[in-house]
């Protein structure tokens, strides 16, 4: 690979015997950080990622394993669509959607649509998590308009 270019994801084994993204390829759309929590498949649902689990990699603490070598260590089939690596983000998220009827916001539209907000948590200081979607439904029901459409 061209030099600074990112050819494959690499997920560093740290203290503690954790497996966390340490670099990522572009299209992967991880994030930095992220630690290994499980594998899903449909046939076999969800298994914990524990020290029994990677001892086939002989990974030593600061050693890295890309990924695709990961998921083959892990028995992960290429093939199988349902194959999915559950990973635990160091930061949370909230979310809420509210549906809208396009027509009373002054849109020449018939439909509803649904619209999200999502944040992260601690954005709006101490406000918890349904103040938060609360005022934001209250904030877009207040745009609502009357306009006759010609």
């Amino acid at each position: 690979t061209k030099a600074g270019i990112i050819g494959e994801t690499l997920l560093e084994l740290e203290d503690g015997g954790r497996l966390v993204v340490s670099q990522v390829f572009p299209q992967h759309g991880l994030r930095l950080g992220a630690a290994l929590r499980a594998t899903f498949t449909k046939k076999g649902g969800e298994v914990s990622i524990d020290a029994a689990t990677l001892a086939p990699l002989k990974l030593k603490r600061g050693g890295t394993v890309e990924l695709v070598k990961l998921c083959g260590a892990l028995g992960l089939s290429q093939d199988d669509k349902s194959a999915t690596l559950v990973f635990e983000m160091p930061v949370q998220y909230h979310a809420t959607f509210m549906a809208v009827d396009t027509k009373k916001y002054g849109l020449p539209q018939t439909r509803s649509r649904k619209y999200l907000l999502a944040w992260k948590a601690g954005t709006y200081g101490g406000l918890d998590e349904a103040t938060v979607a609360a005022s934001w439904k209250k904030l877009v029901q207040s745009l609502e308009t009357t306009l006759d459409h010609l």
